[in-house]
């Protein structure tokens, strides 16, 4: 009937991920997209408390890990930072995978905005700045991501919201990234419209 869990997907409709943590605090998941087969990719943040990262995930159309995505169907990119949190899961039109999120070594302010990109596999697109991962301090004070737009091109436009000095008012910011990762230099003012 509508409205009620699918039984072919999970455990009557349901799928779980034990993670092994009290309260799941090493996994948060954070967004979700639907590739066009069917398969659903979960973008959210793992690692411990003292150490975060961006992790993605794939559902086959059944509710069970893709075992052919990153390991077991899970992947992880540590950008570096202790403090790591994905707000948003996209799919390019080429079938890649951004994560984006706040990254920071500083708890309270200070955070930066964090880009991954996962090829199909979920291994990090080496294509991408390099390495398939990279920060952008875009005011110089604390940046934070609301929302992730590709472009057809495989350039992205980050929205959120931006303070040059915390505590103050913040301004609404979009972003542009080149497909390569290097900041769209032509958008905006020096890549940031504010």
């Amino acid at each position: 009937p509508p409205f009620t869990p699918d039984p072919r997907f999970g455990q009557d409709g349901v799928f779980v991920l034990h993670v092994g943590a009290v309260d799941n605090l090493n996994w948060t998941p954070q967004g979700l997209a639907v590739e066009p087969d069917g398969r659903i990719v979960l973008g959210g943040t793992g690692g411990s408390l003292a150490n975060q990262t961006f992790v993605g995930l794939r559902l086959l159309d059944d509710g069970t890990l893709d075992p052919t995505f990153g390991a077991g169907g899970i992947a992880e990119v540590d950008l570096g930072y202790v403090y790591e949190l994905v707000q948003s899961v996209r799919l390019q039109p080429d079938a890649k995978i951004v994560l984006v999120g706040e990254v920071s070594n500083v708890a309270t302010d200070g955070q930066q905005i964090g880009v991954a990109r996962l090829l199909a596999d979920g291994s990090p697109d080496p294509t991408f700045a390099t390495v398939g991962w990279r920060s952008v301090d875009v005011l110089g004070g604390a940046d934070i991501v609301n929302g992730t737009v590709p472009l057809s091109d495989g350039r992205l436009r980050l929205c959120g919201q931006g303070w040059t000095v915390q505590p103050g008012p913040s301004d609404l910011v979009v972003y542009g990234l080149l497909a390569d990762g290097s900041t769209e230099t032509a958008f905006g003012a020096g890549g940031v419209l504010q």
